[in-house]
């Protein structure tokens, strides 16, 4: 993108139609949003800054989601979480997705009625969180899903600190721990003298909570 001459540069809803005013620090331009209106804002204002969002629309936008927000506001803070977690730097949880290169489709990250759309139509529910379908893509209509936690946690890495290559298995005094998460509660299972064996009671465990939801 040669920020000299954004002329015909679509950003969200807005796309440059001509170059307003011409300055040393940085240009304005005319914009005309999707639903018609006219707008003059600077480069700036137009392109992501590392502290600031950027202009999406002329405003409109901002008036139907923030009504949209207050209607469906448990949706409304997972998508604001999900923008948070790939753009924004000063946020819990960016090294592991923004930091990683995790990134949200345009679609979505730029428009919060296009995401609470597809959330109502795709099985949302109060219980359910979103998660990513393969964790090496982005969010996005064909790679998202709501699921439960324990689909979650089945969909999820392994830990950067485990040092025995499985998932609920870590040293313990020359010997092996085998454990369990689920719904933020950690059940010990035990502890053993080879990590196969530590690893072998974790997957008994794991499907005896897929058959009977309890720890």
């Amino acid at each position: 993108m040669n920020i000299e001459n954004l002329v015909d540069e679509v950003f969200g809803h807005l796309t440059v139609l001509e170059l307003a005013n011409k300055h040393r620090r940085g240009n304005s331009w005319v914009c005309k949003c999707d639903c018609g209106n006219k707008i003059i804002l600077s480069t700036c204002r137009l392109i992501d800054q590392k502290n600031r969002g950027a202009n999406k629309s002329c405003g409109c936008k901002n008036k139907k989601q923030n009504r949209m927000s207050k209607e469906h506001s448990r949706i409304y803070q997972i998508w604001k979480g999900m923008i948070y977690r790939c753009y924004k730097p000063t946020k819990s949880g960016y090294e592991r997705y923004g930091g990683k290169g995790v990134t949200v489709c345009d679609e979505w990250r730029y428009d919060f009625a296009p995401f609470l759309e597809w959330a109502l139509a795709n099985g949302y529910s109060d219980v359910l969180t979103i998660d990513r379908i393969e964790s090496t893509k982005p969010y996005g209509p064909s790679n998202c899903r709501w699921s439960d936690y324990f689909t979650q946690e089945a969909n999820r890495g392994m830990h950067k600190d485990n040092t025995t290559g499985y998932k609920g298995v870590a040293p313990l005094n020359g010997k092996f721990r085998a454990y369990l998460t689920r719904n933020k509660i950690n059940k010990h299972l035990g502890s053993f003298d080879t990590i196969e064996e530590a690893a072998s009671a974790r997957d008994h465990a794991l499907r005896q909570y897929e058959l009977t939801g309890a720890l």
